[in-house]
């Protein structure tokens, strides 16, 4: 695979007196704060580090942002697990075109590469940054390193075609597809690759999203136990508690926790692909659908997704309203992710949430 240099444009660190602010009213302000003349422009094409830095959790995320070679996209190279609406991909593109940039680059992740990440933390040891902001909000800090030298250029490139033979989206399906798009429509105009970020799977969280069901009117509470225990193995839980392991989920219900495991009858019948079974999959078939009669998960407004950040309180919170079933998921893993796209697998809707997350329009891609 390879890592194609390019120009960005970031905010002068000192015209940053809100960083949370700014980031968050980018995608409708950046127009404006480019004619406030708030963006600089790296003099050359580059290659560039970035790390986040996460003071809640004592996390850090070094990665590599680049253009990702569209050959690489349209070969398969970059690894897609999530189905894209041409709606949306349409509205990427209009927005693309409206600011002329790209305000945030497409997630990608890779297998661990260790001579990368040897490369990547001397770099970060040794060299200064062209800006380090901190956010009050996520108690994060951004940095990001220019390496703009041909000789350092050529190094990055080799040792990563070297140790990534293939890359995953974690984020950014959507942008990805407009990119592929804009520039195939567009072809020989701008810098003709899509704005990436690539964090090495052990630079990657890959936290848990997790459900609430709103239950039908015509189903009795008093019902769910014994209707969940065609699915299930349940044992009553002292305490709130998240899930142990894959296969494993945990219930709120009528103020109670609940431990659930998937019945071994029900996996082995239903593990007949290659694909791995995931929990968020199977909750989807065997409980929302055959159980409860939920035929589009995708748009049932039944279901409300709670990002796992939020914690099990988040869960309870969202279950406060009579007739709701809080269902807490064991986060998905990097293997299972990797072998259902390398299989043309699709992810249930809201099965992962992915840290780092890039904040937007703090470094800029121009399309001209």
């Amino acid at each position: 695979m390879r890592l194609l240099p390019f120009i960005i444009e970031y905010p002068f660190p000192e015209r940053l007196v809100f960083p949370d602010v700014f980031c968050e009213r980018a995608k409708d302000d950046y127009p404006a704060y480019r004619k406030l003349g708030i963006y600089q422009r790296v003099a050359q094409k580059s290659l560039y580090v970035y790390q986040i830095k996460n003071h809640k959790t004592w996390k850090t995320h070094t990665g590599i942002l680049a253009l990702s070679d569209l050959a690489d996209y349209t070969s398969g190279k970059i690894k897609a697990h999530e189905k894209t609406m041409p709606v949306r991909e349409e509205q990427q593109m209009a927005l693309m075109q409206e600011w002329g940039a790209m305000l945030k680059p497409v997630l990608l992740t890779h297998s661990p590469a260790l001579k990368l990440n040897s490369w990547l933390d001397t770099c970060v040891r040794d060299r200064q940054p062209a800006f380090s902001i901190f956010f009050e909000t996520d108690e994060q800090t951004h940095a990001l390193w220019i390496v703009s030298d041909p000789a350092d250029i050529l190094i990055l490139q080799k040792l990563f075609n070297e140790e990534v033979k293939e890359t995953y989206i974690a984020d950014g399906h959507h942008r990805a597809a407009a990119m592929h798009h804009f520039y195939r429509e567009k072809s020989g105009a701008g810098p003709n690759g899509i704005f990436s970020a690539y964090f090495a799977a052990d630079q990657l969280y890959i936290g848990d999203f997790n459900r609430v069901i709103t239950l039908p009117p015509d189903l009795s509470e008093t019902a769910i136990p014994a209707l969940l225990s065609e699915a299930f193995e349940i044992m009553p839980l002292n305490a709130p508690q998240k899930p142990q392991q894959k296969y494993d989920l945990t219930l709120f219900f009528e103020k109670k926790w609940f431990h659930l495991r998937w019945k071994a009858s029900l996996l082995n019948a239903a593990a007949v692909t290659d694909n791995p079974l995931l929990d968020a999959q199977l909750l989807n078939v065997q409980v929302l659908g055959d159980l409860l009669g939920m035929t589009d998960i995708r748009t049932d407004k039944r279901i409300q997704y709670i990002e796992g950040t939020k914690g099990l309180e988040g869960l309870e919170k969202a279950c406060s309203a009579p007739n709701r079933l809080g269902f807490a998921l064991y986060p998905v893993a990097f293997s299972d992710l990797k072998q259902l796209a390398d299989h043309g697998g699709i992810m249930p809707p809201k099965s992962t949430f992915f840290e780092p997350r890039l904040k937007s329009g703090l470094v800029v891609l121009r399309l001209e």
